[in-house]
């Protein structure tokens, strides 16, 4: 009785644990149906008094997953009913007492984007590799959920022979069998229908040449453009295992053919076909032609563009259509922060002048207080304001007289630094000096308001400037000593990577759009102290993590240092640039070799003899900024 409660535990300990694998890192398509979960096993075991809770990171703090109508919480499971993009994040589950808490399991979620335009997103999609011949099965999801749910498989975003299991089985793989399989669940809950997908990409690779069709490589596609882009359409046909002569390759525009590109670019149409190409990868043989479009117009969105492949009285078509490319609006966070700021900043500039002008008097005083000092001291104004009360009014009151010529006095000369002028007490009879005490009190608060508004955009422009130049100092960095020199030979293409070389690098550079964002590069020129952030340019190019010279000039030299954030903090190169003279190179071999096809040849390094002195220089060879084996 008791192995068989043990073995009853044990399976059902094992069923929960491929129920919830233990992943720290999971990718979702946003609108699905998801779970988060953790094996009941890992439970403490003195669970009385104890509670479950649930939390994602919000600004570095955990914050408490409160139950919703989409996202439901019981026990060691937290479901999303269904996932939405901001719900990427860092998860964490914990077992708590009130006193103690014991966190159970860590979590990092990330929802993809759904590809509109696609059944499936690219990221979001595992890949099997099979031999032909062989039996396989695809398996669908794991998820939790009924048996009797509906599931549909596609193939290529295409409903795959109407299959409705939950395995795909495949009893002899081919390689037509290849392509990407998508499956989908529809989940009922609470009245409505959602769906969970898994797509697998199936590589069937065949053990020995097989009897194979004529085929043109890829499907009918619709690329996105723009209006005045260079677009270049690529069309390859497979020919199979021997070379057929007989075979054409060729393009049409709605049934016309293009004309042909000549040697000169500049003197090429608007739309050209380049030369037929032949290709021999392997035991495998392609036929590739270009079709070269300069600047695409309104009209060329129109158009088919019709590639034909024949060979053996056999046909083989493909069409692509130019469409322009979608341009996406700004996310709602963005749009609101925007229109909010335009609304706010001229509610606070008009605001700031409104307190300006009433409390200009209050601001010079503060001014004066903070500063000590008096800003009219040199002015050549003898008084600062004028008291006509006693003259124009001739009062007897001994109170008015008593507030005019001691309180009013006391107040503003002595506790504020005010210079009075009052009638009764400091001026003489006449008009002359009359005359120059209204000039001296009415230019008074100008000059003092202009001061005031001058020191503040003095100090404004201080700060910007100084954080500009912080930007620039790079502290620890600049003064650091190199990791990497190089040296190269004028106009000539170089690569200067953000990365210390590696034995087993597979590319020169990495060309991501991510990786071009984060790498930040800054260089000193050569006999120059200043250090200058390098910013978009045609020469040097940022592409990726690196900088592309086209070419190199001898002015380049210098010291270059560049950053990636969280990977890179400082790496620091010297570069060299050098004449073909200066470096002794007069045999520099050229850049642009031409072969003919079927006859054997040799390429040789370009520049190896500009190193005599390195016995045996280390050479890596590289086709397509990819590393040949």
């Amino acid at each position: 009785m008791t192995l068989l409660i043990f073995l009853v535990m044990f399976i059902t300990e094992s069923a929960t644990e491929k129920l919830c694998p233990l992943r720290t890192s999971i990718d979702v398509l946003e609108g699905e149906y998801f779970f988060l979960c953790f094996p009941e096993s890992m439970l403490r075991p003195e669970t009385e008094g104890y509670t479950i809770n649930w939390y994602k990171e919000n600004a570095g703090r955990q914050k408490l997953i409160q139950k919703t109508q989409r996202i439901i919480s019981q026990m060691n499971f937290l479901e999303f009913w269904p996932a939405e993009l901001s719900d990427s994040g860092n998860y964490s589950v914990t077992h708590s007492n009130g006193r103690q808490n014991f966190t159970i399991q860590k979590w990092t979620l990330n929802v993809l984007e759904r590809n509109k335009s696609s059944c499936f997103n690219k990221n979001h999609l595992t890949t099997e590799i099979q031999n032909a011949g062989t039996g396989h099965s695809l398996k669908c999801s794991d998820l939790s959920v009924n048996e009797n749910d509906s599931v549909t498989w596609y193939k290529d975003c295409k409903n795959y022979e109407n299959e409705t299991e939950r395995e795909l089985d495949f009893k002899t793989l081919t390689v037509q069998h290849s392509g990407i399989y998508t499956c989908k669940i529809l989940i009922s809950h609470n009245g409505r229908i959602y769906h969970s997908t898994s797509t697998i990409k199936l590589v069937v690779e065949e053990d020995a040449p097989e009897a194979v069709t004529l085929e043109i490589v890829g499907r009918d596609e619709e690329i996105e453009t723009e209006i005045g882009k260079e677009e270049i359409l690529n069309c390859t046909g497979f020919l199979g295992y021997d070379m057929q002569e007989d075979a054409s390759l060729y393009w049409l525009i709605n049934e016309t053919f293009p004309e042909k590109c000549s040697d000169i670019p500049k003197n090429d149409p608007l739309i050209c076909e380049e030369e037929l190409k032949k290709l021999h990868l392997g035991n495998k043989f392609y036929v590739t032609r270009l079709l070269r479009i300069k600047k695409v117009r309104d009209e060329d969105l129109h158009h088919n563009f019709t590639c034909k492949l024949q060979a053996d009285e056999a046909t083989k078509i493909k069409i692509v259509k130019l469409k322009k490319e979608n341009t996406r609006d700004l996310p709602v966070h963005l749009f609101t922060t925007g229109m909010i700021l335009a609304v706010l900043l001229p509610c606070v500039l008009i605001a700031m002048i409104v307190v300006c002008v009433m409390f200009r008097v209050d601001l010079v005083l503060l001014y004066r207080n903070i500063c000590r000092r008096d800003d009219t001291a040199g002015d050549g104004k003898e008084y600062d304001a004028f008291v006509s009360y006693l003259k124009d009014c001739a009062s007897t009151s001994e109170e008015e007289r008593e507030f005019a010529l001691k309180i009013l006095p006391m107040i503003l000369e002595e506790n504020f630094g005010y210079k009075l002028c009052i009638f009764e007490r400091d001026v003489s009879p006449g008009g002359e000096s009359k005359m120059i005490l209204k000039e001296n009190v009415s230019e008074c608060q100008p000059k003092l308001i202009k001061k005031i508004m001058l020191t503040f955009c003095w100090i404004l422009a201080l700060f910007v400037t100084g954080a500009e130049v912080r930007e620039i100092n790079l502290p620890g960095c600049f003064h650091a000593k190199p990791q990497l020199r190089y040296r190269t030979i004028t106009d000539k293409e170089f690569v200067l990577r953000c990365a210390l070389p590696a034995e087993d690098a597979t590319n020169i550079y990495k060309n991501s759009p991510v990786k071009h964002h984060e790498v930040k590069w800054f260089w000193r020129q050569k006999d120059k102290e200043h250090l200058e952030a390098i910013r978009e340019s045609t020469n040097p190019a940022l592409q990726g993590d690196a900088l592309w010279f086209k070419p190199v000039r001898d002015n380049a030299s210098g010291i270059y240092i560049c950053m990636i954030r969280e990977k890179i903090p400082c790496l620091k190169i010297v570069l060299e640039v050098q004449t073909k003279k200066e470096a002794k190179c007069s045999g520099y071999d050229t850049n642009t070799l031409y072969l003919l096809a079927g006859n054997g040849n040799s390429i040789s390094c370009p520049g190896t003899k500009c190193y005599s002195h390195i016995r045996k220089p280390d050479v890596k060879w590289y086709k397509a900024l990819e590393r040949l084996l």
